[in-house]
């Protein structure tokens, strides 16, 4: 999904941060873009590895929640082969970003195959201006600065409903294939329904702290490429509708699919 600033040279592409190989089906049209722009815009760096925000210092997992949590936690845990002494320092929400990744990675998707991934490999070997709107520890803050409970109930939600994760990519998947904003929109809303911090603060507040980069690129009109997750782009408080209410700059969808 991508979306041109009328008049500019300016794009937005909505990514999924986890694909398998066979599943982007916007190829084509992203290499069109890549192909037009000088300057790539991703979310933050794509290089970390390490990040030392996601273990605690001096306390450990199973001290944070129930005895049962941590059971289930762990079993499904060294199920996917994960080490016990990763999970013992593992935050409450990392590790059900953690087990996310690997119950993604069982289907085949993973975040070597996600759109945002490719495009920083394909930008970075093909000598493009890349650059981030953040650190990458801000996204991760949303989730730690966010209330036990709701992270309580994320990890317990991952652990114990298999079918609910594979489901909640699967529909970001299908409506991004589709170029859905209402798909998306209806995925984004469930979150926010069901994790009001975390998601309020992860997709909403961030918006609006980009916003500043987004018109500096406008008025300096360089042929630029935006790389953020789909849920960035749809509703009434994506970074698209804030620069069209708040700014002037409406934009188009450009590889809508009927």
């Amino acid at each position: 999904m991508i979306w041109q600033f009328q008049d500019t040279n300016i794009y937005v592409l909505a990514s999924v941060h986890v694909m398998a190989p066979d599943r982007n089906t916007h190829v084509d049209s992203i290499n069109d873009i890549l192909a037009v722009v000088s300057k790539v815009i991703f979310e933050a760096s794509l290089d970390c590895n390490d990040l030392p925000i996601t273990r605690y210092i001096n306390d450990q997992l199973s001290r944070n929640i129930s005895k049962t949590l941590f059971r289930d936690t762990r079993n499904i845990w060294l199920k996917y082969g994960l080490s016990n002494s990763e999970l013992k320092p593992s935050k409450i929400w990392s590790a059900a970003l953690s087990i996310s990744m690997q119950i993604f990675s069982a289907i085949g998707f993973d975040s070597k195959n996600g759109v945002d991934k490719i495009i920083w490999e394909s930008s970075r070997n093909g000598a493009k201006n890349v650059d981030w709107l953040e650190d990458e520890n801000v996204g991760l803050m949303c989730f730690e600065n966010s209330p036990k409970e709701e992270q309580v109930k994320f990890l317990t939600e991952t652990v114990r409903n298999k079918r609910k994760v594979v489901d909640s990519l699967t529909e970001i998947v299908e409506g991004w294939n589709s170029t859905s904003e209402e798909a998306l929109l209806k995925i984004l809303n469930t979150s926010l329904n069901e994790y009001p911090v975390i998601f309020n603060s992860l997709i909403i507040d961030r918006n609006i702290q980009w916003i500043p980069r987004f018109l500096e690129s406008l008025k300096a009109n360089t042929p630029t490429l935006f790389v953020v997750g789909a849920l960035h782009c749809v509703g009434e408080s994506s970074i698209l509708k804030i620069l069209e209410r708040d700014h002037g700059y409406p934009s188009s969808l450009i590889n809508a699919k009927s």
